[in-house]
């Protein structure tokens, strides 16, 4: 998040894609854009349309930006993912390239990326080459007559003009919202955000040191994708497919898996309603999309991948469905004694573990549901 010391702020209306709705260049503003929050969404996700947000349409959202206000500053809050691993590290390595490649100026050091380590770090310093705000070695940075400042809870900061916090204390105060599931500016202008799950970005105007202007500018299917960024992208991408991270996944054991087809006999309507859905062929959408290999998407795209005996890359065509059990669970028993092995009726709390607010932010469950009902 990105708190703001000066007040004035306006109040937040989405940028026209045309004219961005704030006032014309001028050489005694100073334009600052905001981005960060991906935590670990580099790209769009989600069955229900549109699918917002991602870095290909960040990057070319800033690019476009910095070149109609020439000079502006661009600052990154970091928080690029939200979970250890070797999935990480390759996020945040792609994310610090495209900032990199794009000129950022100055970007937090969050402790999301410092638990990754050190070696990281020097990656993510290497290959983003603007001014890192890492709190073991600096809390501020002046950037054109703005000070920009790491908030760390628990201790003091001087006054700065932005202030990068991540104080989640922040998230109670009463906030706007400025697009779906993300961030929020105060009307008083003391806190701005750039989204979550990279869904958006901020843009400010500052006239004599004081905050004049703010503007939320989601990032809509109808922004593009940037050449550079999607380069850079789809390497993230061949990396993963190259290490094999999907086939790596620890898996438990959750019990004997049976495949949607095993159902039929005794579910013929539920089966019929099940495979004329989406949800049969969830693994070709991936394929379209070059994430058939991604661990972050199989998961909600397969039966069992993190279980003994369920969908493995190893095994393409087995279990590759959001089958019967992705919701019902591991059903090898009871199709073999469904008297003695009952299962389990579920509802819309099942259906909400892979549509989040995060994946899905405009789903609907009532609604959807009428697709797959099959009661």
């Amino acid at each position: 998040m990105i708190r703001l010391s000066k007040k004035g702020l306006l109040p937040l209306m989405c940028l026209s894609l045309l004219g961005f709705g704030m006032s014309k260049p001028s050489e005694e503003s100073t334009y600052v854009i905001v981005t960060g929050g991906a935590r670990g969404s580099l790209a769009p996700c989600g069955c229900t349309k549109p699918m917002t947000g991602g870095l290909k349409r960040m990057a070319n959202m800033v690019r476009e930006l910095k070149s109609r206000y020439n000079g502006a500053i661009w600052i990154d809050a970091g928080d690029i993912t939200n979970a250890p691993g070797r999935q990480s590290e390759l996020k945040v390595e792609t994310y610090a390239q495209v900032m990199g490649e794009l000129g950022v100026d100055v970007y937090a050091i969050t402790p999301s990326e410092r638990a990754l380590g050190e070696g990281i770090i020097l990656s993510m310093k290497s290959l983003a080459k603007g001014i890192p705000l890492d709190p073991t070695e600096r809390d501020s940075v002046s950037v054109k007559g703005l000070k920009i400042a790491v908030d760390i809870p628990g201790l003091p900061h001087s006054e700065a003009d932005i202030i990068i916090s991540r104080d989640p204390n922040h998230r109670d105060l009463n906030a706007t919202t400025i697009f779906p599931s993300g961030g929020a500016a105060q009307a008083n202008g003391t806190l701005v955000s750039p989204g979550e799950a990279l869904r958006g970005l901020v843009l400010l105007r500052f006239l004599g040191g004081e905050l004049k202007e703010s503007r939320a500018i989601p990032l809509e299917p109808r922004v593009a994708d940037d050449a550079q960024a999607t380069r850079a992208y789809n390497s993230y991408l061949n990396r993963l497919n190259a290490e094999r991270l999907a086939e790596k996944v620890l898996r438990t054991d959750k019990g004997r898996f049976a495949g949607s087809s095993s159902c039929t006999k005794c579910h013929p309507t539920a089966a019929k309603v099940h495979f004329k859905s989406a949800h049969s062929h969830a693994i070709e959408t991936l394929k379209s999309v070059k994430h058939d290999n991604d661990p972050d998407c199989i998961s909600c795209h397969s039966v069992g991948f993190e279980a003994k005996g369920g969908y493995s890359p190893l095994q393409p065509k087995k279990f590759a469905e959001v089958g019967c059990e992705s919701c019902h669970g591991a059903s090898a028993d009871h199709a073999a004694k469904p008297k003695q092995f009952k299962l389990q009726k579920v509802g819309e709390k099942k259906c909400l573990s892979c549509h989040t607010t995060r994946t899905s932010p405009a789903f609907n469950f009532v609604k959807n549901w009428t697709k797959i009902k099959h009661r």
